[in-house]
């Protein structure tokens, strides 16, 4: 990895993504190592091929996310687990780093013709996230932060139909968010500030 960052501070890409591309095949789930090598891919004006990581990164990553967090009732870590403790707050930071990476370089690579149904595709996935849920339990508080999986691609799908111009397909996402999480105003907020704050005050009425 050493010789591979050498090679790239030198602007020598080509042969720094061959000695990423071995390391990658080495841990496919390298999500940070993903982002380097699209963001090379498109250094070296290879747009298509930086588009397919930055899918494969996004898409991994998602996976890796925790699909729940139980803040209030999870059992108090062993204090003497100490790679416990520490690896796994740095998986996690890994991950909320890297995600608005993938997302940007979405962003940046999508070619226009695939955005509708990249999106499509995104807002299937939050509905199947939020069918898995089950009922809201009578008397509960439920905020999106405890599903850290349905937040992070709710978020990313906002920003990519935003882009993208298929805003409808969010709009319709959050609105379902909202409907389930109808007690978290920081949610609210986002939701309807996104749009509010970029003139489409229409759609950010609507959810109102």
């Amino acid at each position: 990895r050493q010789a591979a960052a050498v090679l790239e501070q030198a602007e020598r890409y080509e042969p720094a993504l061959q000695f990423y591309r071995r390391l990658l095949s080495v841990d496919v789930t390298d999500v940070a190592l993903m982002a380097k090598i699209a963001r090379l891919e498109e250094l070296v004006g290879r747009d298509a091929a930086a588009f397919d990581v930055y899918r494969q990164g996004l898409a991994t990553a998602l996976q890796q996310t925790a699909t729940r967090v139980h803040v209030a009732t999870e059992e108090a870590p062993d204090p003497d687990d100490l790679s416990a403790i520490y690896g796994g707050q740095r998986n996690v930071d890994a991950l909320q780093q890297t995600i608005p990476k993938l997302v940007e370089g979405l962003l940046v690579t999508m070619p226009e013709a695939e955005a509708g149904e990249y999106v499509r595709g995104m807002a299937a996935d939050v509905a199947r996230d939020l069918e898995q849920l089950g009922p809201v339990a009578e008397g509960a508080v439920e905020n999106i932060e405890e599903y850290p999986r349905l937040r992070a691609r709710a978020d990313a799908l906002r920003r990519l139909c935003l882009c993208f111009r298929h805003l409808p397909v969010s709009d319709e996402v959050d609105a379902r968010l909202l409907d389930r999480f109808r007690t978290d105003r920081a949610l609210a907020k986002q939701s309807i500030g996104f749009r509010a704050k970029r003139g489409f005050h229409v759609a950010a009425t609507r959810l109102l």
